[in-house]
């Protein structure tokens, strides 16, 4: 045979042999698999439901010899739901645990085809993540209790994973449908009974959270023991301002959580994750979800901004979201002080005093040499935005600096002998809110030569307001309110050389 032909020829059984290898390698994994992954789970579905639905065998003729697997049938069907045995597991499971000891619990999903035992290995907690119930490699895996969590504790929250297989749409395929308010809405409720308790759960949440830990800040959404009240009740407040809508249902420090996580793809590393909390003794399994509502305010994971972009909404803690009236989910008996009265500090130094939920007091500045101040209509503390609507009577007096003010806040009153101290100040700006300035609100000062009024709702000055200020002081004034205006600060004894004009737009 020629060099060439050979060459040709082998090149041709290669391309034959990489072809039927790539055949042979999709038959498997694709229909072979696939279909040997549903006959199993189908085999041990079938056995868990022939236990669960047992009822009460009829009499038989005594006359008749009984064979040992139809008296093990009479035994199985003679017990009763939701008895247990002497290690207080259920005996539904009893067959199940004969072919594998690893099973935890079984869980169902109305709406979708997640009906499934799931699994826990102690000795490598991914080990079901790749191993069907029988143990075999299966890339379908089974559903598996996270390595925190604990059915015989039992764990506060228990954390159960599972495969979101688009090519064989088995494991948490269909998880992801909860994102779809709609959905909820129609399958508030699911069920996972462990070996020892049978359990409904409702809904709570439906969050987006990321497979690395760093970028949910300090939530890990895998803890499954909480020592103390407030870690948990911390826990719960991530849970609920992460999730993709509200859900009518309450939850307080005594609950227990369920959360199903599964791959999907809204990021890098995304994880989907379905939040429930435990139905409480003697509460009816119905849930109201006319009343459910996507929310405006979800918080995500850092990677989600990153590729989405937008700002996060205010994220605190439970205690500071309760204090300000921001949870309406919590039903438990803890209360939080309020706020008010709280002094905060800006990174510009000027502080703060918590009047309402919703407005704030200026009560000053730390830096006392500060030159150039621009009092806002609004302050933002840890997300949250506040109303200027007050200043306090001393508020510029260690001020002696000043030199120059913006007034933009929502205050329409600035008080008698605000600024006597500050005896440097030269310009003043009044914002649109102001409709009285004090007696002697800037009285004797030297300095002063410009003072821009821009509101419109102004009705009175104090006398001697702006008393002894600087000769060459100059009022910048609405055009359709110059005439009013002068004659207001006329009387309130201005500088006879003072001049008036009109504001530019």
């Amino acid at each position: 045979m020629k060099p060439k032909k050979r060459v040709r020829r082998t090149i041709q059984f290669c391309g034959i042999a990489l072809f039927l290898g790539c055949f042979a390698f999709l038959l498997y994994y694709l229909v072979l698999q696939p279909h040997y992954s549903r006959k199993v789970n189908e085999k041990y579905r079938k056995i868990y439901y022939e236990s669960e639905n047992l009822t009460e065998s009829p009499s038989r003729s005594s006359s008749k010899k009984e064979t040992k697997e139809e008296r093990q049938i009479r035994l199985d069907r003679n017990q009763k739901k939701n008895a247990k045995d002497e290690m207080g597991i259920l005996l539904k499971f009893k067959k199940l645990i004969s072919y594998n000891e690893d099973i935890r619990g079984w869980l169902k999903i109305p709406g979708t085809k997640i009906d499934y035992p799931v699994m826990q290995d102690y000795h490598g907690e991914d080990f079901y993540l790749e191993h069907d119930f029988e143990g075999h490699k299966d890339k379908n895996g089974c559903l598996y209790l996270d390595g925190h969590s604990s059915i015989e504790t039992p764990s506060t929250n228990l954390v159960i994973h599972g495969h979101n297989m688009e090519t064989t749409h088995m494991m948490f395929y269909e998880l992801p449908k909860y994102k779809n308010l709609d959905f909820y809405q129609k399958h508030p409720v699911i069920t996972f009974d462990t070996l020892y308790e049978n359990s409904q759960w409702k809904i709570i949440s439906f969050m987006r959270v990321s497979g690395t830990m760093k970028d949910n800040g300090t939530f890990n959404y895998l803890t499954g023991v909480f020592y103390q009240k407030e870690d948990y009740l911390n826990f719960l407040y991530e849970i609920e301002s992460r999730s993709l809508y509200h859900c009518p249902v309450d939850v307080n420090e005594k609950d227990r959580l369920l959360m199903l996580s599964t791959c999907s793809y809204e990021f890098d590393n995304c994880r989907t994750v379905v939040v429930a909390r435990r139905l409480r003794k003697g509460e009816s399994s119905k849930v109201d979800t006319t009343k459910a509502f996507l929310k405006k305010d979800t918080f995500y994971p850092n990677a989600w901004y990153k590729q989405y972009g937008g700002t996060p909404p205010a994220h605190t803690n439970f205690y500071d979201a309760l204090a300000f009236n921001e949870i309406d989910w919590y039903d438990g008996k803890k209360e939080s002080p309020s706020p008010i009265g709280s002094q905060y500090t800006l990174a510009d130094g000027s502080t703060y005093e918590l009047t309402s939920l919703n407005t704030v007091k200026f009560l000053g500045c730390e830096k006392n040499d500060l030159k150039q101040l621009t009092l806002p209509k609004q302050i933002c503390v840890a997300g949250r935005n506040f109303n200027v609507t007050e200043i306090d009577s001393s508020a510029f007096k260690k001020l002696k600096d000043l030199e120059k003010i913006k007034w933009e806040a929502n205050i329409d009153t600035i008080p008698a002998n605000a600024f006597r101290h500050c005896k440097k100040l030269s310009s003043v700006v009044l914002g649109d809110e102001v409709t009285s300035i004090g007696t002697m609100a800037f009285f004797n000062i030297e300095t002063l030569k410009k003072v821009e009024i821009r509101s419109l709702k102004l009705q009175a000055i104090g006398d001697r307001a702006f008393a002894k200020s600087s000769e060459k002081i100059r009022f910048l004034l609405p055009h359709t309110k110059l005439k009013k205006y002068k004659k207001l600060l006329e009387q309130s004894k201005v500088q006879e050389k003072a001049r008036f004009k009109v504001l530019s737009s």
